[in-house]
């Protein structure tokens, strides 16, 4: 058979395959390879290096580490995503996602703090001077706003007045998060605002099948996209973005298979992004935006997103630039990227996976068919160009055939002079044989001479 046909017939194979099990996981049905997730070691704790110092200033100290408890939980929800926030930092705990299911039928989990899972998103202030602001480990205050859906939370410390806004619009994996900075001191001050997610190293949701990434990705208009191995982060080894002026754009996500979270800030300040190893198996990766000179009794203000959803390509692209590079196919990117997209747009027209998958294997089917026409012409002129070949090979294989019959006779009649009476019989038997081998040449025969008539005629 053809190779090139077995290859693109093991492609198509491979290509479905794996899309059904994309749309199994779609509708949360468990995978078709199977799954393993294991729990991390880790510890629901701070430590000394959790909260991160401004990376423009490198000698400066970390701020001094507050309460490690937590504080009252507050829950804001839509119809597509449940978001659990922690009043101790106002930090985003634990997300589900209402639309997507496990095994179990459950909505799946993504952030989750607690005793066996490490994954959240948090923010604060730090000062490139040492002084101690308000950060994730201070106890903020909630007030719930007047319009739906939205939470206020504040705190106060050293003369800095931090506010953060948490809204989630109905229907979206967006939380529009408005941060705002007053400085009630009486001098100017140079103020940090950071946006981090903090992740345990451990992958889960791998199938047995193939690999996809997990772990942090950045992203800036001067490096573009690029991804950080926990392994690389372990070893210092990892290349970060240089600074961002204001105006462009920048961001950090937490990547693993079928989702993500990303913080996105505005692009009204400078940007520098930062990625770390905490202690107990925990690692972060953050954005920072500098407010210069916040005068006295001067209030300043950032939007920032924070992603929390599937890695759908239309839907990340609508997010964020470059927001839908997250979206990791493994090594069969070369193939499957091209197919997802074209099975994105059949579903947008039919609005069903399952007619859409069938589209797209007709689709398939009808851009291999030059291929496959041109194999089938192949083997029919190897055919037309073998077939009197092979008859002549038959021809002398049934002249050889007749031949060995007519010397197996003498030998038969000899045998038989010298066995005395039952020679003869022997010899008779061999001779009726012989007939059969005759007839049997003389139809060979007969078969070559039409055969050399019709290729007489051909090249007439």
């Amino acid at each position: 058979m053809d190779i090139r046909k077995i290859l693109l017939w093991a492609i198509f194979m491979i290509s479905s395959l794996l899309l059904f099990d994309s749309w199994q996981k779609h509708n949360g049905q468990a995978s078709l390879f199977g799954s393993t997730a294991s729990a991390p070691s880790v510890a629901n704790a701070t430590n000394s290096k959790d909260v991160p110092t401004p990376v423009s200033a490198k000698g400066v100290g970390a701020p001094v580490v507050g309460a490690t408890k937590s504080g009252d939980i507050a829950v804001l929800a839509n119809d597509v995503l449940r978001l659990e926030i922690d009043s101790l930092g106002a930090t985003v705990v634990k997300a589900e996602l209402l639309k997507h299911f496990d095994e179990n039928k459950a909505p799946i989990v993504l952030f989750d703090k607690s005793a066996t899972r490490q994954y959240y998103a948090r923010s604060g202030l730090v000062s490139g001077t040492g002084l101690d602001l308000p950060n994730h480990t201070l106890n903020f205050s909630l007030v719930k706003n007047s319009e739906a859906n939205s939470f206020t939370y504040g705190a106060e410390k050293n003369g800095i007045r931090f506010e953060k806004t948490i809204t989630l619009p109905k229907g979206s994996y967006v939380a529009q998060v408005k941060h705002v900075i007053k400085n009630t001191t009486k001098q100017s001050q140079d103020v940090t605002l950071y946006t981090e997610l903090v992740r345990d190293g451990v992958k889960i949701d791998e199938s047995h099948f193939y690999s996809t990434f997990t772990g942090p990705a950045v992203y800036s208009d001067s490096d573009k996209y690029a991804k950080i191995e926990f392994a690389d982060i372990d070893k210092n080894k990892i290349k970060l973005p240089a600074t961002q002026p204001a105006g462009h754009a920048a961001w950090v996500a937490m990547v693993q298979h079928y989702f993500v979270s990303a913080w996105i800030p505005a692009t009204n300040n400078d940007k520098d992004i930062y990625a770390g190893k905490l202690d107990n198996n925990q690692y972060r990766v953050g954005v920072q935006s500098k407010f210069m000179a916040i005068a006295p009794g001067e209030q300043k203000s950032e939007e920032t997103k924070l992603f929390v959803g599937p890695q759908e390509e239309r839907l990340l692209e609508s997010v964020a630039p470059g927001l839908e590079l997250v979206k990791d196919y493994g090594w069969l990117t070369i193939l499957a990227k091209p197919i997802y997209w074209l099975l994105e747009k059949i579903h947008f027209f039919v609005n069903n996976w399952g007619w859409a998958i069938i589209l797209l294997t007709i689709l398939i089917k009808l851009a291999f068919f030059p291929l496959s026409a041109a194999s089938y012409k192949s083997m029919a002129k190897m055919k037309e160009v073998m077939g009197p070949r092979t008859m002549a090979q038959e021809v002398e294989k049934g002249k050889h055939l007749a031949h060995g019959e007519h010397g197996e006779q003498k030998r038969g009649h000899t045998r038989g002079k010298n066995l005395g009476d039952s020679g003869p019989t022997v010899g008779i038997q061999k001779a009726k044989a012989s007939k059969g081998g005759g007839k049997l040449n003389a139809d060979m025969k007969k078969m070559g001479r039409g055969l050399a008539k019709v290729a007489a005629q051909k090249k007439g």
